[in-house]
């Protein structure tokens, strides 16, 4: 049994969101300690579970969308559409081992309301993955 596979299976897909462009906002992992933006981001942050063998995994990669209040979740859609270009349905062969993710085509976009911050909207875009390792 693969003793970091869940290292290896989030460095994959760290290595997908690291090269997403998406309106020019930035996208930090759940736990990121930078400083406090004004400017609309975006937050993921995967969650990864076993699939009843030792080799595969599964998951759901969850995406915080916080767009500014004032604009409605119209911008957030606007985002979520550009996310799911990157994922929905896409099966990627990664770089940091012997493996293969594919993201199932579907996904779900719900708009949660007004964030902690009060000057954002908080959406929530999530959607499943299987993991696939040769290795062991």
């Amino acid at each position: 049994m693969d003793l970091n596979r869940y290292e290896k299976t989030l460095k994959d897909i760290y290595s997908i969101v690291e090269s997403m462009t998406i309106e020019g906002l930035k996208i930090v992992p759940i736990g990121y300690q930078g400083t406090e933006t004004t400017n609309e981001y975006i937050r993921f942050n995967p969650v990864i579970g076993e699939n009843n063998t030792e080799l595969n995994l599964r998951g759901i990669l969850y995406f915080d969308i916080y767009t500014k209040i004032g604009e409605g979740p119209t911008r957030a859609y606007k985002i979520a559409d550009i996310i799911e270009k990157y994922f929905l349905g896409n099966t990627v062969n990664l770089n940091t081992g012997n493996s293969v993710t594919q993201f199932i085509k579907q996904s779900n976009l719900v708009v949660k309301g007004e964030a902690k911050n009060p000057a954002f909207l908080q959406t929530l875009y999530q959607i499943q993955f299987n993991n696939f390792r040769k290795d062991s």
